[in-house]
């Protein structure tokens, strides 16, 4: 039992300073510095899409299109994704409806709808869908197709900045914003610090990874897990196409498990994309019961690769330890608190020890992101310093919403998250 207790709080405090590590050392500098380049080629021939799915967002769709609209442009179309599974559940398809007539009203030929007819899937058979039936529009070098989400905000700067990595290296299939999330409720203090933590993960581990990649030999040494990210993933269409799509029931952080098993760098953009964090606690629970249904996806994943290229067996097996540890990650907190509480009998020490780690990194991470990234400054009050440890536990729970889900019925199949 000590000697599990060691090991966790080991793993742990590795992943804590790599995290930490990311937070410091992935500037934005750092990123124009390595492969950015702001020369401006008017005649460069590269063509953006932005996806926005949409299902019953009809009391926001207003703010979205327009939104959009300010980014649309001849070389950055903007399609919004409806979907037919709206009428079934709510009668009608309220948010076409409201985008229909607001095109109508301001009307721009660089924006369109696109309607998903079938009444089942999620936003990867909407995005597919769209793919399939634009394809000889699509299917060409140099086009490029942006996933965002309606509660994504990215900087209006993003296409110049996507333009200005391929001037530099315009081999790159795949590119990145990172997300800097707040909370739409301000009242809730375990909301904020989730919305600082989930910034802290996307600048300190994804975009680090994502880093990593982009320098050939560490990404055959390490073979860093990078994922992608719905908000904000720019990928080239040719390569979309020619590994098979965006993957079910999950689109992005499969496609990350895919690139790093074809190697394939994804480059990180210095524009940043603004998130939204849900709701409530109870939707963040079932939240992220449905992201851990990304590492379950390990060995499908895996098949898929092999199908499409040769994979070393040292790569293969390093990432497959790297999975064990992703799903590990999701319940180390929780283990470790449940292995010092059992401990206890032989020395308060061991519980101590635990505390102290879990506030020193937590408040240590969380102020250096809220520092360097957040949009929005939290206030690092009393209240958010005392639930800073406890998000990390309630985090495990997110196991037991899994499974919960995986019997009863995924949350996000049967109805809209409010």
């Amino acid at each position: 039992m000590i000697t599990t207790y060691y090991i966790l709080l080991t793993l742990v405090i590795i992943s804590e300073l790599s995290i930490l590590s990311g937070l410091l050392l992935c500037r934005d500098s750092r990123i124009k510095k390595r492969y950015m380049n702001y020369t401006e080629n008017p005649d460069d021939g590269y063509q953006f899409y932005l996806m926005i799915p949409m299902f019953d967002e009809s009391s926001v769709a207003e703010k979205v299109y327009d939104f959009f609209y300010q980014i649309a442009a001849p070389n950055a179309k903007c399609v919004f994704i409806t979907t037919e599974k709206e009428t079934k559940i709510q009668g009608s398809c309220k948010t076409r409806e409201v985008l229909e007539s607001l095109m109508r009203e301001k009307h721009c030929e660089n924006v369109f709808i696109c309607h998903y007819p079938k009444t089942t899937g999620n936003k990867v058979e909407q995005l597919n869908y769209f793919l399939h039936a634009h394809r000889a529009e699509l299917d060409k070098p140099n086009v490029f197709v942006i996933d965002y989400d309606c509660d994504s905000r990215p900087d209006r700067d993003v296409i110049r900045d996507l333009r200005s990595i391929l001037n530099s290296t315009p081999n790159a299939n795949i590119m990145q914003q990172s997300s800097r999330f707040w909370s739409v409720n301000r009242d809730s203090a375990l909301l904020n610090v989730e919305a600082i933590f989930q910034t802290r993960w996307a600048f300190g581990y994804e975009r680090f990874a994502q880093y990593i990649s982009t320098f050939e030999p560490l990404n055959r040494l390490l073979v860093p897990f990078y994922y992608c990210v719905g908000h904000g993933l720019c990928i080239r269409a040719s390569f979309l196409y020619h590994i098979g799509l965006f993957p079910s029931p999950l689109e992005d952080v499969p496609m990350g498990m895919m690139m790093t098993l074809l190697q394939e760098p994804i480059y990180p953009c210095v524009t940043k994309d603004i998130g939204e964090v849900v709701p409530s606690v109870k939707a963040l629970l079932r939240q992220a019961g449905h992201w851990v249904r990304s590492p379950l996806q390990t060995f499908h994943v895996l098949k898929k690769a092999k199908q499409l290229t040769h994979i070393s067996i040292y790569r293969q097996t390093v990432y497959l330890l790297r999975m064990a540890l992703d799903i590990i990650s999701w319940i180390q907190y929780l283990l470790l608190l449940l292995l010092s509480l059992s401990l206890l009998w032989r020395s308060v020490w061991y519980v101590l020890a635990y505390v102290i780690f879990l506030y020193l990194i937590s408040f240590l991470s969380g102020l250096l992101t809220n520092k360097l990234y957040s949009g929005e400054k939290t206030c690092m009050d009393l209240h958010t310093f005392i639930l800073l440890p406890v998000r990390h536990i309630i985090r495990g729970f997110s196991v037991f919403s899994c499974l919960y889900q995986h019997c009863f019925g995924w949350f996000y199949d049967k109805r809209k998250n409010k």
